[in-house]
């Protein structure tokens, strides 16, 4: 499964824009995945760490500018059974 972690706000809206677009064509492929919107300043960190803290592998792809992949990157907690990926808006 993957598990989007998505900057509604990035480039004014822009995320949320895209998330939308995005979130399309995974429906049509039928892809399993898992989203989550940051609410707040390092809010996708503890959403990341979180997330990663089990022995499960995961793969996380992020949303967002700067700010969002450095936040998420901060939050990695078992990085031998993460994969990142990353949309820039």
């Amino acid at each position: 499964m993957y598990t989007f972690i998505v900057n509604p706000n990035a480039r004014s809206g822009l995320g949320h824009k895209l998330w939308s677009s995005l979130e399309e064509v995974l429906k049509e492929k039928n892809v399993e995945y898992q989203v989550f919107f940051t609410k707040y300043q390092h809010h996708a960190t503890k959403l990341c760490q979180k997330l990663t803290s089990t022995d499960e592998k995961c793969t996380i792809i992020a949303l967002g500018g700067d700010g969002t992949i450095n936040e998420v990157v901060n939050g990695i907690c078992n990085i031998e059974k993460t994969t990142l990926g990353y949309i820039p808006i």
